[in-house]
């Protein structure tokens, strides 16, 4: 009998590694459950056996886990020609169902994809550096004082508490396809459209959301964003964006044909709103990943500093 999309992706449940939803063990070696083939390759009918498993993977990397001694590994599809097949598409994964789904299955694992992110205080400490970047480089927490903000994807919500803690005046507004922490101004998506969102804000912001996106939803996104732009509003864009060109990657069971930044930057300058910024996200002396800003009324800024 063969399992749909939901039940495949279950079967990560089976190799968690000491009782850790962010991990799996499979003959000796540890994954991030996130990024393991295993879902795909149940559903496909490709994994009979464990063997099978290592059989149709690689090993594409290694990282430390919690000390010298031991490790976590990225795995790859040997063969990715199978997930072209008609039964398994983008449409079928990424949806509000299946969002839902990882999020009271995986939770956690959902939005952040490390190895210690297994409750809230701890998605706050790995999450919360990335985000301290980000405001370091749009010139310290007054950049989001007395503005009206919208965050696409907010994740758990440590933008919000951040700035509730600092005593930051601003008026708060997030919009997601699942709500993952209680908010008075929470906007729920249904759908990849932010069609139903009228109100107008100084900055619009979206961390790590990008990789999740079809290069042709975040086109959409973009379009829509810069109505909901004030006059002289910004729009930060961050999280990898580190790719050229478009890209194949996966999360969970989900396919994604992503945008590269030059493809990203060629159609952000057909949607009126000018690149004026470009930061490295750096944690602990460590790049993680990429800023961009893009602002109404503003000049453009020399896209060629990014490579």
């Amino acid at each position: 009998m063969t399992m749909d999309i939901f039940e495949s992706t279950l079967k990560l449940k089976d190799y968690f590694y000491k009782n850790n939803q962010q991990l799996i063990k499979i003959n000796g070696n540890i994954e991030l459950s996130g990024f393991s083939p295993l879902p795909l390759l149940v559903y496909y009918g490709k994994m009979k056996t464990i063997n099978d498993y290592e059989n149709n993977t690689n090993i594409t990397k290694r990282n430390f886990l919690y000390n010298k001694n031991k490790y976590i590994c990225n795995r790859a599809l040997k063969d990715t020609s199978f997930i072209k097949s008609h039964r398994l598409t983008s449409s079928d994964v990424n949806t509000k169902e299946y969002w839902n789904f990882l999020h009271e299955n995986f939770k956690y694992c959902d939005v952040c994809s490390y190895y210690n992110g297994i409750n809230l205080n701890q998605y706050f400490k790995v999450k919360g550096p990335h985000y301290d970047s980000i405001i370091k480089e749009l010139g310290g927490i007054g950049f989001f004082k007395n503005k009206r903000i919208l965050e696409i994807g907010p994740g758990y919500g440590y933008l919000p508490k951040f700035l509730k803690e600092n005593n930051i005046e601003h008026k708060y507004y997030c919009a997601d396809i699942v709500k993952r922490f209680n908010h008075e101004n929470f906007i729920d998506i249904n759908g990849y459209t932010l069609s139903n969102i009228s109100d107008k804000f100084d900055i619009v912001i979206m961390y790590d959301v990008l990789q999740h996106l079809d290069s042709y939803i975040y086109k959409k996104y973009a379009m829509e964003i810069k109505n909901l732009l004030d006059d002289d509003g910004c729009f930060i864009l961050g999280g990898g964006l580190s790719q050229k060109e478009n890209y194949k990657s996966y999360f969970f069971s989900q396919i994604y044909d992503n945008i590269g930044v030059n493809d990203l930057l060629n159609h952000m300058s057909t949607t009126g709103l000018n690149f004026t910024e470009w930061k490295k996200i750096t944690v602990k002396d460590t790049n993680i990943g990429n800023m961009l800003k893009f602002q109404l009324n503003k000049m453009n800024y020399e896209t060629k500093k990014l490579f």
